[in-house]
Parts: C-alpha cells; sequence; structure tokens
C-alpha cells in the first residue's frame, strides 16, 4: 500500500543528503585557519548535538585491550561495561565484544600512549601532571572529518583508558569507589561522549559520590550514544541542516584531548575534556 508519508520523508532525506554532496567547498575563517588545539570545539551539549561532536568513524572496529597487570575479575569487568554500551549501540559500536592482553607499559609522556594499542591501562606510577586526585583519564586523538552526510566532526583515531593506581587501588576489597562504575563512565568518553549536565540519571554525570555505583546505562545514555551514532533516524532528519560543512577547518592536524575523572570532596569529578594540543603529520 502506498505510503505517502514514509515517501515524503525518504525525498526529504534524499534531497538534504544531495545538497551535502554538491555544496560548495568554502574556506574556514582566519580564526580557525590558524587555530591551535583549544579553539577547536568539542560538542558542547548534553546530547551531543553540538556542532563538532566527537565519535569513531564509520565502519571502526575496535578490540580493546586490558593490561595484563590488571586482574581476571577487573578485566571481566571491563568486558562486562564494554558489552553494556555495545548492547546499547547494537551493530554500530565500534568496539568488538571480546577484549585481548596487552602488556604494561612505562612511557615516559602520556601522549606516547599514541601507538599501535588501544587499552585499559594500569598506571602504578600514574603521571604527576594529571594530578593525585584524578582516579582515570580518557586521551583520545581526533582529526576533523566529515561524515557520510557531509557533516563535520571530530573523528577518533586513537584512545586509551588510564586507571591511576599509585593513588587508589581499585582491587582492594570494599574500596570506596567501583571499579566497574569508573570504566563504564570512561568507556562512554571513549566512545565520544561528554558529560551529562541534566537532571535525569545517566553514568555520564558530572559528579560521582563514594560507595555510588552504576549497574546498566540509564535511558538517557542509551538516548544520547544513539543518537551521536546515528542510529535514530528521525533525530538525525530533524537535526540536517544543523550540521552544513561551513567554516570547517580543512587541516590535517591530530588533536589530543584528556577527559579527567577526579577526586574531589569525597566524590569522584568528572571533569569536561580539555583539548591540549595539536601535532600536524604530513
Amino acid at each position: 500500500m502506498f505510503n505517502a508519508r514514509a515517501l515524503l520523508v525518504f525525498l526529504i532525506f534524499s534531497l538534504s543528503c544531495f545538497s551535502f554532496s554538491c555544496a560548495e567547498k568554502k574556506n574556514p575563517p582566519e580564526s580557525l585557519r590558524n587555530a591551535s588545539a583549544k579553539d577547536i570545539p568539542l560538542d558542547q551539549s548534553s546530547s551531543n548535538n553540538g556542532i563538532y561532536p566527537l565519535k569513531w568513524p564509520k565502519g571502526t572496529k575496535i578490540r580493546l585491550g586490558v593490561e595484563e597487570d590488571l586482574s581476571k575479575k577487573s578485566s571481566s569487568l571491563v568486558r562486562k561495561a564494554i558489552g553494556e554500551w555495545n548492547k546499547a549501540l547494537a551493530q554500530k559500536s565500534p568496539l568488538e565484544g571480546e577484549i585481548s592482553s596487552i602488556p604494561s607499559l612505562s612511557y615516559k609522556g602520556i601522549s606516547e600512549y599514541y601507538d599501535q594499542t588501544m587499552g585499559v591501562y594500569k598506571s602504578s606510577e600514574w603521571y604527576e601532571q594529571l594530578g593525585k586526585d584524578t582516579l582515570a583519564v580518557t586521551q583520545f586523538f581526533a582529526q576533523m572529518d566529515k561524515d557520510e552526510l557531509g557533516r563535520p566532526y571530530l573523528k577518533m583515531l586513537h584512545a586509551d583508558i588510564l586507571l591511576n593506581f599509585k593513588h587508589y587501588n581499585f582491587e582492594e576489597e570494599n574500596f570506596e569507589f567501583d571499579l566497574y562504575s569508573v570504566v563504564l563512565h570512561e568507556l562512554g568518553h571513549f566512545l565520544g561522549l561528554r558529560h551529562y549536565l541534566g537532571s535525569e540519571p545517566s553514568v555520564m554525570v558530572a559528579y560521582l559520590g563514594p560507595n555510588t555505583t552504576f549497574e546498566n546505562l540509564y535511558s538517557k545514555d542509551k538516548k544520547n550514544i544513539s543518537e551521536l551514532y546515528g542510529l535514530n533516524f528521525l533525530r538525525a532528519l530533524k537535526n540536517l541542516y544543523r550540521y552544513k560543512p561551513k567554516d570547517f577547518p580543512e587541516d590535517k592536524k591530530i588533536y589530543r584531548g584528556i577527559f579527567y575523572s577526579k577526586k574531589k570532596h569525597k566524590e569522584l569529578s568528572c571533569l569536561d575534556s580539555e583539548l591540549l594540543d595539536s601535532f600536524s603529520f604530513e
């Protein structure tokens, strides 16, 4: 039976895609052409519909490594947390369900983790410039690009999660900060989510008190990650024109950013990501 409404939606979507593919290429403004990393904004909205979303490119598949020095119990918690995000993203998830064991590393600088392996690391030495009150960080490297609809975004190239075991023994029995909850939160950052500052329950909230645990993702988390990776067709259609490819910084710089999870006043204070610097690999 002919469905006029479905045909109309299809035609609008097709014309929108055509308008992006045929759009006139524009040079970025001078302010962005010579921008430092801190000038390239990440998504500022709680639902990841900002000007430059941060996410992995379509078709990415990552088998996340877990440092061999982490206990079997901790490794299973990482696998469980990956499974929770994968359920929300289904076939769109850039993460494989399985993990691999990787050796411990002793890099002198945190930026050196931009290597051939992406993983969850037990940092027993820690990097003091990150602060001893930092429980964990997710470091990412990204490059400006356009998605299949021509929308600009920060394309993730590499990311790692570092757990501060020098100052916090997450594997200690009855430790005040729950390792699974910390990893579940950090994996949200690994996938590109920022902090949720709204009133609905979320694992991506800015603060997690001691002895607070997350068992599963909340509805808001599932909605935000689905919107980020385009699983909501009607939402994507509605926001199509918010991503017009104008003022697009077409450089080849690789930007490095860090999401911090800090202990502050007996709370886990998850600060917004900080774009630290950029590297240009010609």
